[in-house]
């Protein structure tokens, strides 16, 4: 293992560990974004391996960490985190995605497929997701424009 693939590690158990909301909000979500960008591809690879079998707050601190990070590997986590069930984690992602879109990240699939797991969350939350709107009209109009399924 080289020592790049070690901040994975970091993070993982930096994620564990934080479980005090003020704390992240202070210092936890730098500190981790900071690791992020410094990400070898093995770093990505051993983090998607890891992410579903992670807890909420871990999911919920890992999409706040990735606002900014444009690389495919971080819009990829944050489609992984959007699939979730968990309506807060969903919606972080979706926020953190929008961001970096806006930042100059390309989506990693098609815009349909983004569209397609929030209309999910609107049934089966039966919730508008007020952040989200801008997410979804950038999904709408990149799905009308040539050359996007």
């Amino acid at each position: 293992m080289n020592i790049m693939s070690s901040l994975f590690h970091d993070l993982d158990g930096f994620l564990q560990a934080s479980q005090f909301k003020d704390a992240w909000a202070d210092d936890g979500c730098v500190y981790a974004n900071r690791l992020l960008f410094d990400f070898s591809d093995e770093d990505w690879q051993n983090l998607a391996a890891v992410i579903e079998g992670r807890g909420e707050l871990w999911k919920l601190s890992l999409a706040q960490a990735l606002s900014g990070i444009t690389t495919h590997q971080a819009i990829s986590s944050l489609i992984s985190l959007l699939r979730e069930l968990d309506e807060d984690i969903f919606y972080e992602a979706a926020l953190t995605l929008e961001e970096n879109i806006r930042s100059g990240a390309e989506i990693v699939i098609p815009p349909s497929e983004i569209q397609t797991l929030i209309e999910q969350m609107k049934l089966q939350t039966g919730k508008e997701f007020l952040g989200v709107w801008s997410l979804e009209a950038q999904m709408m109009r990149l799905t009308t424009k040539k050359g996007h399924p």
